[in-house]
């Protein structure tokens, strides 16, 4: 059998000898995983009702964290979009499954700020705000003056000789620089 016709304090009435057989149902485990954010959300467990065979939970009133995104909740599958599975909602389930936390990315703006290292005048800094993971920029074309030197371009190293960035040069940003 796979539902159990009696439970404990039923009357049985008996003519005969009988024997009675346990009865067992799975013990289906809802998993929760943060998909790359911060904090931590027990596992949920459950057990099949005799009619059905599915049981319910309630998704945790939990939110995570994760740096530059918003938790939107959950969904079966990690790299999804939008999520099926809300904080407080009750389903129901037949199964043991994981369920993963769904962000969406924030606005974030990135600067690139120029130094004249040494030089003379002040190139203002640029922004790019994105959605994304990155954004591009382009170099300025203002540049500082040095008396008794050529500007050669851009670079990342105060100490460095050459330059590796000229103006008009596409640059990829996912920190401030």
């Amino acid at each position: 059998a796979t539902t159990a016709n009696k439970q404990a304090g039923d009357s049985m009435t008996m003519n005969t000898n009988k024997t009675l057989y346990a009865i067992w149902a799975p013990i289906y485990t809802i998993t929760f995983d943060n998909n790359g954010g911060t904090g931590t959300v027990d596992a949920q467990t459950c057990h099949p009702n005799a009619t059905s065979g599915n049981c319910n939970i309630t998704i945790p009133n939990v939110t995570l964290e994760k740096t530059n995104y918003t938790f939107l909740g959950w969904n079966e599958d990690s790299a999804a979009t939008e999520a099926t599975y809300q904080k407080g909602q009750e389903i129901t389930t037949g199964e043991s499954k994981t369920l993963y936390a769904i962000y969406t990315r924030n606005e974030v703006t990135y600067t690139l700020s120029y130094d004249n290292n040494g030089g003379t005048g002040t190139v203002a800094s640029q922004e790019c705000t994105t959605t994304s993971d990155d954004c591009n920029i382009t170099i300025t074309n203002n540049q500082p003056e040095k008396n008794g030197y050529f500007f050669l371009g851009w670079n990342e190293d105060s100490a460095a000789t050459t330059a590796n960035k000229q103006a008009g040069d596409s640059m990829t940003m996912n920190t401030n620089k």
